[in-house]
């Protein structure tokens, strides 16, 4: 960035007397920020020192020009002459090391930066340039979802950086610029470039960029740098900087405001903050952005108070809605602002301070910064490097971003742009991760297709995905978002039509995609609903009663889930009991227990009684035994008296059956393969005999 709009470095040491008349001479043109003509002048004088300390000092101040100048290619060159001619301190190697960060050489830079701690009194600065440096090397091997792309529409040749939101639909940004032709008068002796003005440009119904145009009226003075400005939330008021020229010493710059009329600005106003007329004119107020409701202002200044003494910080200033004033600043705090510079503050809407520092640990040269607002108020948390793409190696300053977060613009001079500072568009590549994911028949191994995946985010929004004739489903995630998955199986079928179970928990799990934006791969196998009656948790029942115990209820939540699991099954809730008993006896005994079983599930659990047939068949259906034997009342009294009452037991169950699976579905909503849930029971013959039909 140029240093006519942000900060002044520590002035050149005092020379000795030996130092060339035309060195001394181009000291004056430095300390007036004419940075041109000094290196002009030092060049001019090197022939002319006596000995190499001399040169190395003329060499080393060339260095400095070229960093104010923001050259760090040509201030390398200059600080390495400087060193081989013998200079060797901290400040040096630390130049060098920043000068070479800022290239993007990152090993170069981490060697002069460890150079520099070999002769460093104190290390933390040092240490914290060798840990900026590291963490640049690393910040460079990541991956980042965010783009950035030079606007080569609105860019030229020259500098373009600073931009801000033109229009209240954020089509157009305003930003500042030095283009144009250098004319005599129109140079700032600083930089021997044009005077920066502020240009509008926006993008039209095509998509396509407008010619940037220059404002009109009194937002741009012809012999001063206009710039950084921020407009309030109606676009008729903009805050800006102005530095004015003066080639017999240094103006300061200022904060200024001004009123939109028609398509022109009025004459600016300055802003004072309540300071006397002695701290307006010593000190430089830069780089003004203000809240949605335009009552507070952050700046940056290097006002006496700052925390690196001639390098700036950032400020905040309230505005007194009765007296349209803005009060004396406040300079933020520590963690804020460091020993180096601060600036090109950029409050969001949502109150998050954007700003750019070389102080804090970046990837080189100024890097952007972002600092949430907390608790409510007017104040903000550690601050978080940005990253690569939206920073570089070089100087990244000035972000905006839109209400989401997720494009905005940023001024940089790294590679790849028209030249000087440029405007990048960075945006925001959203996370593709997927869901992705198996649903297999838990014996056989095979797909299950149909099966219904849903995903449920925390604001209630559901995406749904069935699986294909593989088992194989897969849903995209949308970033930052947490979902519950559940599986659903009213349409599921194997391979030979075959129904399932969904999970006795339908939640199969919590999900999110990873920082990483990596998929998540499920696998779920599924238990295919049995051709005869299934067991459950034992439903026990007091001697001769059809009342239901504590245990007994216990056991009838195992179907309160698995019915809640799997909304669409309808099911016959059977109850059987032994053959020690008359047979009319005993199916009314059976018949009141399934009948008690299922006004349990209806009346205290609340399941649909459409989902449920209760049916008794007293002793008429003994169990088959280990898929072989049916426990027939003759085989019973073969067996050994031991056994006898075990067998017996084995006979008083309660089970049931699947006898539908599309309760609830929509008429011609179900799959076109039929639905298999074959029933059949076992007489005493051991004969298979279809089951009654309650369909």
């Amino acid at each position: 960035m140029k240093p006519t709009i942000i900060i002044l470095g520590l002035l050149l040491p005092l020379l000795i007397a030996a130092y060339p008349p035309t060195a001394q001479e181009a000291d004056q043109l430095y300390r007036l920020n004419r940075y041109r003509e000094a290196i002009s002048l030092y060049q001019k004088s090197l022939p002319k020192a006596k000995d190499s300390v001399d040169k190395a000092q003329i060499y080393y101040n060339i260095g400095e020009c070229y960093r104010k100048l923001n050259d760090p290619v040509r201030a390398a060159s200059a600080f390495e002459l400087a060193q081989r001619r013998g200079m060797k301190n901290e400040q040096l190697f630390i130049r060098l090391g920043d000068a070479h960060l800022q290239i993007g050489d990152y090993g170069e830079a981490l060697m002069w930066y460890q150079a520099a701690r070999k002769y460093a009194v104190n290390t933390v600065a040092v240490d914290s340039s060798i840990a900026k440096c590291q963490r640049a090397m690393n910040w460079q091997q990541m991956n980042s979802r965010w783009k950035a792309v030079n606007v080569k529409y609105i860019n030229s040749k020259d500098d373009d950086y600073s931009p801000t939101w033109s229009t209240k639909k954020i089509t157009g940004i305003t930003f500042t610029s030095k283009r144009g032709a250098s004319k005599k008068g129109n140079i700032d002796r600083n930089t021997g470039r044009p005077f920066s003005d502020q240009y509008s440009a926006t993008v039209n119904s095509s998509g396509k960029w407008t010619a940037p145009a220059k404002e009109q009226g009194g937002v741009n003075l012809p012999k001063a740098n206009d710039g950084s400005a921020h407009y309030n939330i109606q676009r008729n008021r903009m805050y800006f900087t102005r530095c004015e020229s003066n080639r017999r010493k240094i103006e300061k710059c200022k904060i200024y405001y001004s009123d939109k009329h028609v398509n022109s600005w009025s004459d600016p106003i300055m802003i004072d903050f309540q300071l006397p007329a002695e701290i307006l004119d010593s000190f430089n107020f830069r780089h003004p952005t203000i809240s949605a409701n335009e009552d507070v202002m952050v700046f940056s200044s290097d006002m006496k108070g700052t925390s690196g003494g001639v390098y700036s910080d950032l400020w905040i200033s309230y505005r007194d809605a009765k007296t349209k004033t803005w009060s004396t600043p406040i300079r933020l705090p520590d963690h804020i602002n460091t020993a180096r510079r601060e600036g090109f503050p950029y409050l969001h809407p949502d109150g998050t301070l954007y700003f750019a520092s070389d102080g804090h640990v970046g990837i080189g040269g100024l890097d952007v910064f972002m600092a949430p607002k907390i608790n409510g108020q007017w104040s903000w948390g550690e601050p978080v490097n940005m990253q690569s793409p939206i920073n570089s190696n070089a100087d990244d300053f000035g972000l905006i971003l839109d209400t989401k977060k997720q494009l905005g613009y940023v001024s940089s001079n790294r590679k790849g742009g028209k030249g000087g500072d440029d405007i990048w568009q960075v945006y925001y590549v959203p996370c593709k991760a997927m869901v992705k994911g198996c649903v297999t028949d838990s014996i056989t191994g095979g797909g299950i297709a149909n099966a219904k995946i849903q995903l449920t985010d925390r604001n209630g929004k559901i995406l749904t995905a069935l699986t294909n004739a593989s088992g194989n489903f897969n849903l995209e995630m949308e970033e930052g978002m947490s979902y519950q998955m559940h599986l659903f199986t009213e349409q599921a079928r194997g391979a030979n039509g075959e129904s399932y179970f969904a999970p006795e928990r339908s939640l199969i799990r919590m999900i999110a995609p990873s920082d990483e934006c990596v998929d998540i791969d499920v696998m779920c196998k599924l238990k295919v609903i049995p051709p005869s009656e299934i067991k459950f948790p034992a439903v026990f029942f007091p001697l001769n009663s059809a009342e239901l115990t504590k245990a007994s209820k216990d056991s009838l939540d195992y179907l309160y889930r698995l019915l809640t699991a799997n909304p669409n099954l309808v099911i016959e809730l059977a109850a059987h009991t032994d053959s020690r008993a008359a047979d009319v006896y005993n199916l009314e005994l059976s018949n009141r227990r399934a009948k008690a079983c299922v006004d349990y599930l209806v009346k205290e659990r609340g399941i649909d009684s459409a989902r449920l047939v209760a049916k008794g068949y007293g002793e008429a259906r003994p169990l088959k035994w280990n898929n072989e034997q049916i426990l027939t009342e003759k085989y019973i009294a073969s067996c050994p008296k031991s056994e006898q009452e075990l067998l017996h037991a084995m006979n008083r169950r309660t089970v049931f059956r699947v006898i539908r699976t599309n309760y609830g579905v929509k008429a011609g909503s179900e799959p076109t393969q039929p639905v298999k849930v074959a029933k059949s029971v076992y007489d005493e013959s051991g004969l298979q005999i279809p089951a009654d039909s309650e369909d």
